[in-house]
């Protein structure tokens, strides 16, 4: 009998609805990149989601810099961390499980998991790990497949 894959939708059940923690990576609650690093290695992915900031900061310490950070700053951060992994896919040609940076109407950014359908997947400082329709001013702006 040929072994079942586990699906996108089965795999993404295993983190929604756990807690936000700055620094988490899991299993019991996580950060914003830790959701992104923690789903990737979940799915067998060949991940380097590391940052490359001047100062020592990397994926283990964002979450201490990030509250001094400006906005523009967060964003080369992010790119940093998305340009090691993947190829880059043209926004508006993802599918379900590729990397993303969403813009908020506020023009603040986070990383999160595109869950297809116009949802994307991302641990939210008020409300954890939990999908999120991206409509009206907000905009996904990167996308990476790893």
């Amino acid at each position: 009998m040929k072994q079942q894959r586990e699906t996108f939708a089965d795999s993404i059940k295993k983190f929604l609805g756990k807690p936000f923690s700055p620094s988490g990576f899991g299993p019991k609650d996580y950060g914003c990149l830790g959701f992104v690093y923690a789903f990737l290695c979940d799915q067998g992915k060949e991940n380097r989601l590391t940052l490359e900031i001047p100062g020592g900061i990397d994926i283990w310490n964002y979450s201490q810099w990030y509250p001094t950070a400006t906005r523009e700053e967060i964003l080369d951060a992010l790119n940093a961390a998305f340009d090691v992994n993947g190829v880059e896919i043209p926004a508006g040609r993802q599918i379900a499980g590729d990397m993303v940076i969403v813009r908020t109407p506020q023009g603040d950014h986070y990383p999160a998991i595109y869950g297809g359908n116009g949802v994307v997947v991302a641990s939210y400082w008020d409300a954890g790990v939990r999908t999120m329709k991206v409509t009206g001013d907000m905009k996904i702006i990167r996308v990476r497949r790893v």
